[in-house]
C-alpha cells in the first residue's frame, strides 16, 4: 500500500518544471541586431532580397560582443550566426510587406528585433519595350521582335528584370481579333527575342502579368503595320512657300519584291501636320502624282500620308487597308513679325521719374504689312556692365498693336520688347535701346 507522506517531495519536485522563475528575463542579457541591411535582387522572375547583419549582446562587463551559433529568421528564411555574431543569406519568393530579422531568444539571452528594411513596400513597378522593325509587311514574312523587361528598384531606380514570362500576341485590325500570345522568358539582362511570322495587318502587343503581390502589370504595343504590297512614296517634297502656304508634291506608288513598280491613280493622299491635327486631302493623276498647295498658319511637323481609298480600275487592285507615310519635314508656317518704332524715352531721364516704353507689333500677310493687336508680350531690361537680361514686366497690344508701359528709371541700362509668338504669328525681339538715367 503506498504511503500519502511519499507524494509531497514529488508535487514539490514537478512545480519548478512548469512555471519559470519570477526573475528569468532580470537574468538575460539584451540583445540586438546591428548593421543589418538587405538588397532587392531578381532571380527566375521573382525578387528576392539578399541580406547580411550581425546579432550582437551586452555581456557581464558592459561591453557588446557577437552573440554566435544563434537562429535568425529573416522572412521565411533561418540563419545562424558565426562565431563573431555575423550572418547572412538570401529570401527567395518576396512579397511585398515588412522585411525584418528576429531573434526569439535563449535561457541566457532575450528576444529582439530589427527595424522594418523599406526593400519591397508594395508590387514593384514594371516597363516592358517593343521593337519591331518598320513595315509595311507581307503575309507570312519573318520578323524579329525584340525589347527589354524593367522593373522600379525603390532605391536604385530601373534595372532589368531577368526571368520575366512574356506573352507576345498580335492584333488583327482588318478582323478585329487576337492571335494565341507566345510564351518568352527575359534572359539575364532582361531582354526578350522572338523571331515571328506575320500572320495579318495588325500589331504586336506584349503583356507581363505575374503575381499581383509582386509585380505591377505592364503592357506596350508596337505601331500598327500593314501586309500585303507595300505601298511607297516617292520624290516626295514638302517646303514653305514665299506666300506662305505648304507646298507637297511627289508620287504614290506600288512597288513589288521583283523590283516592278505600277503607280497609285486617283489614290486620296494626306498633307498632315503633327501639332495641330491639321489634314487636307488631294488625288493622285493616273501616274500617281500628287501637288499640295495649302495655307496652314502653323508651326509643326508635316507630312504625306495614304490611307487607302480609290476609285480608279488601276487603283481597285489595291487593298484599301494598306497605308503608307512620307518622311517628317518641319516647317514654320506662322506670319512673320517685326517690331516697328521701339523707343523708350524720355533720354536722358533724371533717377526716379516715370520712362515710357512703346512700339508697335506687325505681322505680314501674304507680303502686306498689318497691326498685330491684343497680343501679348514682355518687358526686359539689362543694367548697364550687366550680361544678363531682367524680365520687367507683362504688357499687352491695344486694338492697333501699340505697346505701351511706363516704369520708373532706377538705373542705366539698355531696353528691349519681346514677343513669344504664338500658334498664328511667329516669336520677334525689338531693338535695343539704350536709356541714361542721371
Amino acid at each position: 500500500m503506498m504511503r500519502r507522506g511519499l507524494l509531497v517531495p514529488l508535487t514539490v519536485l514537478l512545480v519548478p518544471l512548469g512555471v519559470p522563475h519570477a526573475n528569468a528575463d532580470v537574468d538575460r542579457s539584451a540583445t540586438r541586431f546591428s548593421d543589418f541591411a538587405a538588397d532587392l535582387e531578381v532571380a527566375a522572375g521573382m525578387p528576392q532580397a539578399r541580406y547580411r547583419g550581425r546579432l550582437v549582446f551586452t555581456g557581464s562587463n558592459g561591453s557588446e560582443q557577437g552573440l554566435a551559433g544563434a537562429s535568425v529568421r529573416v522572412g521565411s528564411e533561418i540563419a545562424r550566426t558565426d562565431t563573431q555574431g555575423w550572418f547572412a543569406g538570401l529570401v527567395p519568393n518576396l512579397r511585398a510587406g515588412e522585411f525584418k530579422a528576429m531573434y526569439a531568444g535563449a535561457a541566457e539571452h532575450s528576444a529582439s528585433a530589427s527595424a522594418p528594411v523599406p526593400i519591397m513596400p508594395g508590387p514593384l513597378k514594371t516597363r516592358v519595350s517593343v521593337n519591331v522593325p518598320r513595315g509595311p509587311f507581307e503575309v507570312g514574312q519573318r520578323v524579329t521582335v525584340s525589347g527589354r523587361l524593367e522593373y522600379e528598384d525603390p532605391r536604385n531606380g530601373w534595372r532589368n528584370l531577368p526571368g520575366g514570362a512574356l506573352d507576345v500576341g498580335f492584333y488583327k485590325f482588318r478582323s478585329n481579333s487576337h492571335v494565341d500570345p507566345v510564351k518568352v522568358t527575359t534572359g539575364v539582362d532582361g531582354a526578350y527575342r522572338l523571331d515571328y511570322r506575320i500572320p495579318a495587318s495588325g500589331n504586336f502587343n506584349i503583356m507581363f502579368r505575374e503575381w499581383w503581390a509582386t509585380w505591377e502589370r505592364a503592357y506596350e504595343q508596337s505601331d500598327s503595320e500593314d501586309a500585303g504590297d507595300l505601298t511607297a512614296f516617292r520624290d516626295v517634297k514638302i517646303k514653305l512657300r514665299k506666300d506662305r502656304r505648304v507646298e507637297a508634291k511627289g508620287r504614290l506608288v506600288r512597288p513589288r519584291k521583283s523590283g516592278s513598280t505600277y503607280s497609285v491613280a486617283n489614290g486620296i493622299v494626306w498633307l498632315e501636320s503633327a501639332t495641330d491635327f491639321y489634314a487636307a486631302s488631294v488625288r493622285t493623276d493616273k501616274n500617281g502624282y500628287f501637288l499640295f498647295r495649302s495655307h496652314s498658319p502653323v508651326r509643326a511637323a508635316f507630312r504625306v500620308a495614304y490611307y487607302g481609298g480609290n476609285s480608279s480600275s488601276n487603283a481597285s487592285r489595291i487593298d484599301t487597308d494598306l497605308r503608307a507615310y512620307s518622311a517628317s519635314t518641319f516647317l514654320d508656317a506662322r506670319e512673320p513679325t517685326r517690331f516697328v518704332s521701339f523707343n523708350a524715352g524720355p533720354e536722358p531721364v533724371r533717377k526716379g521719374r516715370a520712362l515710357t516704353l512703346t512700339g508697335l507689333l506687325q505681322y505680314s500677310d501674304r507680303g502686306r504689312w498689318l497691326t498685330a493687336d491684343h497680343r501679348r508680350a514682355e518687358i526686359w531690361f539689362r543694367p548697364r556692365g550687366s550680361k544678363k537680361w531682367v524680365r520687367a514686366a507683362q504688357i499687352r497690344a491695344d486694338n492697333s498693336g501699340v505697346f505701351r508701359k511706363v516704369v520708373t528709371a532706377r538705373r542705366d541700362g539698355y531696353w528691349r520688347i519681346v514677343f513669344r509668338g504664338d500658334l498664328t504669328f511667329r516669336p520677334v525681339y525689338s531693338a535695343i535701346d539704350y536709356v541714361d538715367v542721371r
